[in-house]
């Protein structure tokens, strides 16, 4: 498989034992072959409505960059890590205002919210 991608050729005639053509390896078969060697036939989801923290748990979890969305069995999108981390953030700045309304903008790190408050 190696030589036909570098070499440039996109199919290749087999043969058997002796000599007879007996089939077309062609670039789509490479790739079949690819997808089903590494490709997991398991796939973790989760539905639209799913709570962030048991989500931060499965990303904490696994070593997954992204999960699939299915709403009735269909793809709706996907949820990252980053999706995760601005969920978090929302929270973190609603809970600020919240115990903080006055704090314009909002402190970059948890750590300088009391000092935003006093001042």
């Amino acid at each position: 498989m190696a030589k036909l991608l570098q070499k440039g050729i996109p199919d290749a005639p087999v043969v058997d034992d002796d000599g007879e053509l007996v089939g077309i390896f062609s670039e789509v078969d490479r790739i079949k072959l690819v997808v089903q060697t590494f490709m997991p036939t398991q796939v973790e989801w989760f539905f639209p409505d799913i709570n962030m923290f048991s989500l931060s748990q499965q990303f904490l979890g696994h070593r997954r960059r992204r999960y699939p969305v299915l709403d009735n069995g269909r793809l709706v999108g996907q949820i990252s890590k980053r999706d995760v981390l601005r969920e978090a953030l929302d929270l973190f700045e609603a809970w600020l205002s919240a115990i903080c309304p006055s704090t314009r903008p909002m402190p970059s790190r948890p750590r300088d919210c009391s000092r935003a408050c006093r001042e």
